[in-house]
């Protein structure tokens, strides 16, 4: 009881502070995707947690056909937002190799997110990313 109480609480604490960060990005006409290695039952989920109005576009490895860290399902982002190029693009995940490092060997941003840690404030991380 104690765990899915913990895991519950963990869930919309992570919700809450998504939905900010996603108004926060929208706000200054910035996209927001979902780059997920899952399949097409990733937007009921989202739409389920009430999540998938904030995004613009969900891609699923399902879909793609590849899963991170393969480029091509970042270049699926690139494409869809018409971007100059991967430098453009700023990628938030919870795995080092098929998150962070996959999106800097891509060329673009990253933050490796663990929802777990101590260390600091997420919302702070993306702010210090953005362009003035």
């Amino acid at each position: 009881l104690r765990l899915n109480f913990s895991c519950l609480l963990c869930s919309h604490i992570l919700r809450i502070q998504f939905k900010t960060v996603a108004t926060y990005l929208r706000d200054r006409g910035l996209g927001v995707a979902v780059v997920s290695n899952f399949d097409a039952r990733l937007s009921g989920i989202l739409r389920g947690l009430d999540l998938l109005p904030l995004f613009d576009l969900v891609v699923t490895s399902g879909e793609v056909g590849v899963e991170k860290p393969n480029p091509v399902i970042f270049e699926r982002v690139v494409r869809h937002y018409r971007l100059s190029g991967a430098s453009r693009l700023l990628h938030v995940g919870d795995h080092l190799l098929k998150d962070y490092e996959a999106a800097k060997d891509f060329g673009a941003s990253a933050i490796l997110f663990d929802p777990l840690s101590k260390r600091g404030d997420f919302y702070s991380d993306i702010q210090s990313l953005l362009p003035s």
